[in-house]
């Protein structure tokens, strides 16, 4: 009974060093242009981009020099991976639509079609 439950904790210890790693992951970008994520305009700056909890893995916190947003995906996709923000350009305004993360790909549909 009593390796069982050393066992346990020891998986316990480690899933929890996991998950603290997995949080600290981030990717710091400089974006050249101002861009609209889930409807909302970022300006142009350098951001640091890293999920925001371990457990939700379609939220994410872009962090700006003067301006920070928590945002969600529409969708994550495990199997793609990466570190990359792709942006879509239409017209004169840029929309981020995939930020390419070591866990996996997170997708935002374009709301705002203005």
């Amino acid at each position: 009974m009593r390796q069982s439950v050393t066992s346990v904790l020891a998986a316990l210890l480690v899933f929890a060093g996991l998950s603290s790693a997995h949080a600290q992951e981030q990717l710091t970008v400089k974006v050249p242009f101002s861009f609209v994520v889930n409807s909302s305009t970022l300006p142009a700056g350098t951001y640091r981009v890293r999920q925001t909890f371990f457990h939700q893995q379609k939220s994410l916190l872009l962090n700006g020099e003067n301006t920070s947003a928590s945002v969600l995906a529409t969708t994550f996709d495990d199997s793609i991976r990466g570190d990359r923000l792709v942006f879509r350009r239409y017209g004169e305004r840029y929309f981020l639509t995939d930020v390419a993360t070591p866990s996996g790909n997170l997708h935002f549909s374009r709301r705002d079609r203005k």
